[in-house]
């Protein structure tokens, strides 16, 4: 019975170090992170460490854009621009997972359009 007790608080503690981990983040603006499928979740600190797929949209500008990337101890590698739309791609060692792009590791990417600025890990999927 002892042991049974203790596995199962090692597994609570490894699970809620696991879940803390996967923490969802806001860049320290306030903004909506989406997770998974994108159902959007508000969140209040940022973690040492993000790991699968989100989402933040929020009102801004490039001005931001560069405080989310500063905020996570990012790079920025390069920018593209299509039709109105700034696109930033830029790696964090914050941010688990990257993807290949050009040959460059990427986790981070940022479209700024308008006044509106998304931001997703690895990328943006969908419509920005």
């Amino acid at each position: 019975m002892k042991r049974f007790v203790a596995l199962f608080g090692v597994m609570l503690l490894v699970l809620g170090l696991r879940m803390y981990n996967n923490g969802l983040l806001n860049c320290g603006y306030g903004g909506t992170w989406s997770y998974g499928e994108y159902d959007p979740v508000v969140m209040e600190e940022l973690p040492l460490l993000i790991s699968g797929p989100h989402r933040l949209d929020l009102l801004g500008d490039e001005e931001i854009a560069m405080d989310i990337i500063n905020n996570l101890s990012g790079k920025v590698l390069w920018r593209e621009q299509i039709d109105d739309i700034t696109i930033i791609y830029a790696y964090s060692p914050r941010v688990e997972e990257p993807v290949t792009v050009h040959g460059q590791k990427v986790n981070l990417m940022i479209a700024i359009s308008g006044d509106r600025v998304s931001a997703g890990t690895p990328l943006l999927y969908g419509s920005y």
